[in-house]
């Protein structure tokens, strides 16, 4: 009957601004196309959080048996990280919450490892209130002076922040079960995660 049994996801598309949100996703293709011809890099910055409450509710499992996953919630862990559509990436696994001091200093790291041969870059993130502190929007000029430039989404437009796919993949495709046993192996799960994005772990963001 054209049904098909899949997760359902929350939505924000309601309290947006769909002209701006229709802008910027017309934004975003020139800017990934001007990437294509080389003139321009194109990053998605982003942070996310992890803990041992299993986001992943389908498992195969024998007949008559049941998998146990722990209901306890432990200490978070968060990746403040950002990536292009050539997997080339840059990723903090920090125990805890991300703020705005160390979203500052992982684009700081950023900037400093760019070389003179490097396109002028394009970093594109959301609105979160870190990311409009004084103390960052303080630096938007240094960091523009240095070859990349800081590009805002409208509000509530998760789908044009390309990294939400890469979380997506984690929580949902690659972390295994045994990952959410406690903190140790989520973290170690998480870790090798990131050491292999780009060869084990690929992204199609096409």
């Amino acid at each position: 009957m054209g049904y098909v049994w899949k997760r359902c996801r929350r939505s924000l598309a309601t309290r947006r601004d769909e002209t701006a949100f229709r802008q910027a996703q017309a934004n975003l293709a020139d800017f990934l196309a001007a990437e294509q011809r080389g003139e321009v890099a194109v990053y998605f910055l982003d942070e996310s959080g992890f803990d041992t409450v299993s986001p992943v509710p389908y498992a195969w499992q024998k007949r008559g048996e049941r998998i146990g996953l722990p209901a306890d919630r432990s200490r978070r862990l968060s990746i403040l990280g950002c990536i292009n559509h050539d997997m080339d990436g840059q990723f903090d696994l920090i125990e805890g919450s991300v703020d705005r001091h160390k979203v500052i200093d992982f684009i700081d790291r950023f900037v400093q490892r760019r070389t003179p041969d490097d396109p002028p870059c394009l970093m594109i993130l959301d609105n979160a209130s870190m990311h409009r502190s004084r103390d960052f929007r303080d630096r938007l000029l240094e960091w523009s002076a240095q070859g990349v430039v800081i590009a805002y989404l409208p509000p509530y437009s998760p789908e044009l922040n390309h990294i939400e796919l890469l979380w997506r993949k984690m929580k949902y495709e690659w972390l295994p079960l045994s990952a959410f046993e406690h903190f140790a192996s989520l973290k170690q799960a998480l870790e090798d995660i990131l050491h292999n994005i780009g060869s084990e772990y690929q992204v199609s963001f096409v």
